[in-house]
């Protein structure tokens, strides 16, 4: 049983902990009018003079979590949160400017933090957020590693905003793919769009685009400008579509799309294929089937076709962009280095398939994979002497 104090000490309720598995773990005194959940916070009245001197609290879940470290630390400055709300913040303000969070280190924990946590990033908080061995609650930690070792780790807190970067990071996996990029910042952009800060916002954009490889001028204008005004998210298929873009893809269609004369010069040369898998290949198939039937296409029209989709947006950063020399040997320079690439990945995937007919004693396979070599090698032959 935890006797629940209002900041002057006095008891105003109960909090009790079941012994054993039985059903509720917890169970807390009723509201009144005297005990408001969201407007008191468990031990703030042992820790408030330790809080004034440290100009920061350490948040923690449980009731164990506030008596083991606050019974073998030196000095008291932890806080059991429960429901937080505006109130809260309006309770602790004038005692400190952090809030460092010790979470229990599950998938739990770490939801009921990023939830509640919201109100103090508004209130202009320092956020921090204290990590601890995944499996060990703050009490078992300091039961097992000791108090001195809890307090190194407290002094080793992250920005709660890198704690969730990390964390997006973590779920994402490898940021091989632009698309996963987008959908990291798309996980930041709510926190960062509760700092009050603008110059803050900015900071942390350019903190983050480092730390995600974000090198493309296009995104970071992008998630700089939602972060300014504090959108939730980045369209992430538009976006991720823009990142994607070749150069040579790119610089192709700049010249194409700006240049009718060169549409006549260049288009018979290409075939579909050559853009199979390009983020534009929706683009240059439209290109391809307006020169079959005699029509120039323009940004205009392409605008008109792909209202509300993904190309649209690429073709939005074509136009702001600065575009190429319109000459027809840098055009056919572009498509060749786009040719180049395909054919060279055709014949990667050619070797792995070629290999594994030859594992499988495939004989009929492999004659007809090695005859696509052939005419894959013949193309690079070509296109080298070009």
């Amino acid at each position: 049983m935890f006797p629940i104090t209002d900041i002057q000490g006095r008891a105003i309720a109960f909090g009790a902990r079941a012994m054993g598995d039985r059903p509720p773990k917890y169970l807390n005194s009723p509201e009144t009018k005297l005990y408001n959940k969201s407007r008191n916070l468990y031990g703030l009245s042992f820790s408030k003079e330790a809080i004034k001197v440290r100009d920061h609290a350490i948040l923690v879940e449980g009731y164990m979590d506030f008596v083991i470290p606050s019974s073998t630390a030196w000095k008291i400055w932890l806080l059991r949160w429960n429901k937080l709300n505006a109130a809260t913040g309006g309770i602790v303000g004038p005692l400190l400017a952090e809030v460092v969070v010790s979470y229990d280190p599950d998938s739990a924990g770490l939801a009921a933090t990023q939830r509640s946590l919201d109100l103090f990033l508004e209130g202009d908080f320092r956020v921090k957020v204290l990590r601890l061995p995944a499996g060990q609650d703050p009490d078992v930690f300091v039961r097992t590693a000791g108090p001195e070792a809890y307090q190194a780790r407290a002094r080793e807190s992250v920005p709660y905003l890198e704690f969730v970067l990390e964390a997006a990071i973590q779920k994402q996996g490898v940021l091989d793919d632009p698309k996963k990029k987008v959908q990291i910042v798309n996980t930041v952009l709510p926190y960062l769009a509760k700092l009050p800060s603008a110059v803050e916002r900015s900071d942390y954009v350019f903190r983050f685009a480092r730390r995600l490889g974000i090198e493309d001028q296009q995104l970071l204008a992008e998630t700089k400008r939602a972060a300014q005004q504090k959108r939730p998210r980045l369209a992430e298929d538009s976006i991720a579509a823009v990142v994607s873009m070749k150069s040579a893809e790119k610089k192709l269609l700049q010249l194409l799309l700006g240049s009718p004369a060169l549409q006549q010069q260049i288009l018979p040369l290409c075939k579909k294929e050559d853009f199979e898998g390009l983020a534009s290949d929706k683009i240059f198939s439209i290109l391809l089937d307006g020169f079959g039937r005699n029509q120039v296409v323009t940004f205009e029209t392409l605008h008109r076709q792909f209202a509300g989709e993904a190309e649209q947006a690429l073709l939005a950063q074509l136009e702001i962009e600065e575009v190429p020399r319109s000459l027809k040997d840098t055009a056919e320079s572009f498509l060749n280095a786009l040719r180049l690439k395909r054919l060279t990945a055709s014949l990667q995937k050619l070797q792995m398939e070629i290999a594994d007919a030859t594992t499988r004693n495939d004989d009929e396979r492999l004659n007809h994979l090695l005859e696509q070599r052939t005419r894959v090698d013949r193309e690079l032959v070509s296109l080298s002497r070009k």
